[in-house]
């Protein structure tokens, strides 16, 4: 299995995930009819509250205590808070966790340790490098102290979703 192809079965585990957490606490799901890209994962409905929200298997960083996401996705959820309650969802096989938290809370910002000593203010925006095309992109980070783990992953699936771990 190549690694794009490790790529999009960790994403459909990691959709697994959080849609049976999202089910056995009540939420209504709704999910895109086609096969493709979307601008998020899911719609959820509870208490006639709808929230769209989007699932990222990524883990905290190695050297720092945050953790992101392409911020080409991010202006894609800045637009879509105007109309509806966005969540990003973190699926974190290091850590063994899922976490997550509102867009609006995301982009507040904090200043905490980045795990070095030093304080930085999150969120912020770095270029990385995409490590299977070579490509920058524009990568935005929040500080884990801004996420709230909503449950550890079983361990059947924490292992399958390491195995999946891209060269």
């Amino acid at each position: 299995m190549n690694n794009w192809e490790k790529c999009l079965v960790k994403g459909d585990l990691g959709e697994l995930l959080v849609t049976s957490y999202l089910k056995e606490r009540g939420y209504t799901i709704y999910s895109p009819l086609e096969k493709g890209s979307h601008p998020i994962d899911r719609l959820i409905i509870k208490d006639l509250k709808v929230v769209a929200f989007d699932i990222k298997c990524k883990n905290k960083r190695d050297k720092y205590d945050s953790t992101g996401y392409d911020y080409a996705d991010h202006k894609k959820y800045l637009e879509l808070n105007k109309k509806a309650d966005v969540w990003i969802f973190f699926v974190d096989d290091k850590l063994g966790n899922i976490y997550c938290q509102s867009l609006d809370k995301l982009i507040t910002f904090v200043s905490a340790d980045d795990g070095t000593g030093n304080i930085k203010s999150h969120p912020f925006v770095e270029p990385a490098m995409n490590h299977e095309t070579g490509l920058i992109r524009n990568v935005i980070y929040f500080h884990m102290s801004q996420l709230i783990k909503v449950c550890s992953i079983p361990e059947k699936y924490l292992t399958k979703l390491r195995s999946l771990k891209e060269k």
